[in-house]
């Protein structure tokens, strides 16, 4: 992921996950940037299988973070979720939101257009 757009740390927790064997996904806008969207964002949300899985504490601690009731360090690359973040931006409609949708629309039309 040295290309990607999530930071040190950031990598350094889902290679932790990895390592631990967490199931995960990365969704929202950092998703959508993965895949290709041309657009930024503050934060990662992930969804983790459940989120008492104890190893998600460990992974945090040996990335240099916490993990705190379900809520702690964020940060992964799972594909094929753009055209679901496109659909839950257009449905919360928040000016935020809908600044980004052009950009989301562009990276899915880019991936349907290289499928084969």
């Amino acid at each position: 992921m040295a290309d990607s757009n999530l930071t040190g740390p950031e990598q350094r927790f889902l290679a932790e996950l990895e390592a631990r064997g967490v199931k995960y996904m990365i969704v929202g806008l950092t998703a959508a940037t993965l895949q290709g969207a041309n657009t930024t964002t503050v934060d990662v949300d992930l969804w983790f299988e459940s989120i008492g899985d104890r190893r998600i504490g460990e992974a945090a601690n040996a990335a240099g973070g916490i993990w705190v009731s379900g809520f702690g360090m964020m940060p992964a690359k799972l594909g094929g979720v753009l055209d679901r973040v496109l659909a839950s931006k257009r449905a919360a409609n928040r000016p935020k939101d809908r600044a980004v949708i052009p950009a989301l629309e562009e990276a899915l039309a880019a991936i349907e257009d290289a499928e084969p």
